[in-house]
């Protein structure tokens, strides 16, 4: 296995706006929970990790971003494109060695990334096998915003459909991966073969069904709670909650507990 470390991608360029007036003034990345902005946490994981070759792929109100860690990364059309055409404006970085991507609206523990450096596979990404515990709380129908999740000797045979039956519900996709320059230049030939409207449209989860279905393998790592993504502005309610009342929390991810 290559000693060196992987470096780091921040998906962050959209706006946000499920969260309503939270990002009127600022980028999703910046929104404060638990006394950090959500990419200070990230930052913060990545260097705890050893990994300092750090980008950000931003967008909306970009000027704001000035954390000198990072290098920015501009998505030109992030008001009419999604993250796989991201990760399209980040072609040279990931072209140049393997990264570990996050999206820029989760937070999680240090321990995932080291999981994921660890892997020798072309893509492999994390799973919450803990995840009904975590949309119970968000939810009043966890499977309302869940999505497909069937894992096969460690390769995920199904992802990404709305509305599926519980059954087919093995964990969910955090929006954290590990993909290598080769896996990159086969997923970058394939997304130059689409129409612009679809690749413009095209979400992370969509493009990893794709490819799973024209026989490329991805690999997970089931991972049990330690996580929250940030969607609307009662997850940022219920997490702050949870952290005040001091209880036990699968789903604390804070890096001292």
């Amino acid at each position: 296995m290559n000693s060196a470390p992987p470096a780091g991608l921040i998906l962050a360029a959209g706006r946000g706006s499920r969260l309503g007036s939270l990002t009127s003034e600022k980028p999703k990345c910046l929104i404060h929970l638990a006394g950090k902005t959500l990419l200070e946490w990230q930052v913060s994981c990545f260097l705890k990790t050893r990994i300092t070759d750090l980008a950000i792929v931003c967008g909306y109100k970009s000027s704001q971003i000035t954390d000198r860690r990072l290098v920015r990364i501009m998505n030109p059309i992030w008001n009419r494109s999604n993250m796989v055409y991201s990760l399209l404006c980040a072609d040279s970085w990931l072209s140049r060695r393997a990264t570990i991507v996050s999206y820029g609206d989760i937070v999680f523990h240090p321990q995932f990334i080291e999981q994921l450096r660890q892997s020798e596979k072309d893509i492999v990404i994390c799973y919450d096998i803990l995840w009904r515990e975590l949309w119970q709380e968000r939810f009043e129908d966890p499977t309302i915003d869940a999505e497909s999740f069937v894992i096969r000797d460690g390769r995920v045979s199904k992802i990404g459909q709305k509305g599926t039956p519980v059954d087919e519900i093995e964990g969910q996709y955090l929006g954290l991966f590990r993909i290598t320059p080769a896996a990159w230049i086969w997923i970058r030939d394939y997304l130059k073969s689409l129409d612009e409207s679809l690749l413009l449209e095209l979400d992370v989860t969509t493009l990893f069904g794709q490819l799973i279905e024209s026989g490329y393998e991805i690999h997970g790592i089931p991972i049990r709670g330690q996580w929250c993504e940030i969607d609307i502005q009662s997850d940022l309610t219920l997490y702050q909650n949870k952290i005040r009342s001091g209880v036990g929390w699968n789903h604390d991810w804070r890096f001292q507990r």
